[in-house]
């Protein structure tokens, strides 16, 4: 029992905890310096930094730099360890927020259901569609209560009247219509696109080959390495998931199926067996 009480009382380095530290507002390396001692003497084994969209200096700018090394210093004479916190789904470093205000690209999307009915022996059909050129229609075959994936199309309404106009055969059919649409933070701004590499590598250039360039002397030491949440891009009861175009590409090309032929099976009923596509 002594012992344990010892080993509680001084816990191994790796074993204390970590503490996430805001830097916001007006950073200066005094403020640092003083907060970061009293991590240390509280008995942490290390902190993640976590840069707010408030914070000046600015998030990567020489300034910042400088400040992160004053942390780095002070840490390696303690032996204490730091990381980079950043939370892609939240408004914190805004980091991407050039690149996905002028490249859409770059912006995390979502495919919405925005519109859903049983057509059932309807001779006629007809349903305005606003901005048409941006909606995803698919009307699959029902049997028994279920979609049958296999009896799937797309159908487009008319880009002049902006009308749906459908004849569907006897039975009864599940109509659909998803619509794309960006994803964006609290605070109205576009979370980005982890679906395509050229993102990962923008971040890359701009973030981590920065921070190779200034502290390589720091890693594997001091320097413990970066922990990133990556963005929420459903909410739940929007009925959405998440949508990249290039995806839904490779999945033809590699299972030879359409993906968009394959939404139903998200947000119907459907056989076990087409449910695993």
């Amino acid at each position: 029992m002594e012992n344990i009480k010892n080993l509680l009382a001084k816990p191994a380095f790796e074993s204390r905890p970590w503490a996430m530290w805001i830097w916001n507002s007006c950073i200066t390396s005094e403020k640092l310096a003083y907060q970061l001692t009293s991590f240390i003497e509280k008995g942490f084994s290390g902190v993640c930094i976590r840069p707010g969209r408030d914070m000046a200096p600015a998030f990567m700018s020489k300034e910042f730099l400088n400040l992160f090394q004053t942390v780095l210093i002070i840490s390696q004479r303690a032996n204490f360890g730091v990381r980079l916190a950043e939370d892609f789904s939240l408004p914190w470093t805004g980091i991407f927020e050039t690149i996905t205000n002028h490249d859409p690209r770059m912006r995390g999307q979502c495919l919405q259901l925005e519109y859903s009915e049983i057509l059932a022996n309807k001779k006629n059909f007809e349903k305005p569609i606003s901005d048409p050129e941006t909606a995803i229609i698919v009307m699959s075959k029902m049997t028994n209560g279920k979609v049958v994936l296999s009896q799937t199309k797309r159908l487009a309404a008319s880009p002049e009247k902006g009308i749906l106009t459908i004849k569907p055969a006897a039975g009864e059919w599940q109509l659909m219509i998803f619509r794309k649409k960006y994803v964006s933070d609290p605070v109205s701004g576009f979370v980005p696109n982890v679906f395509i590499p050229a993102a990962a590598q923008w971040y890359i250039d701009n973030v981590c080959e920065v921070f190779k360039a200034n502290f390589s002397k720091y890693f594997h030491t001091t320097f413990k390495g970066f922990v990133y949440e990556l963005p929420a891009y459903i909410v739940p009861g929007d009925n959405c998931i998440p949508w990249e175009d290039a995806v839904a590409t490779k999945y033809q090309s590699k299972y030879k199926k359409r993906l968009v032929d394959q939404l139903p099976a998200l947000f119907s009923n459907v056989e076990t067996e087409q449910a695993k596509n």
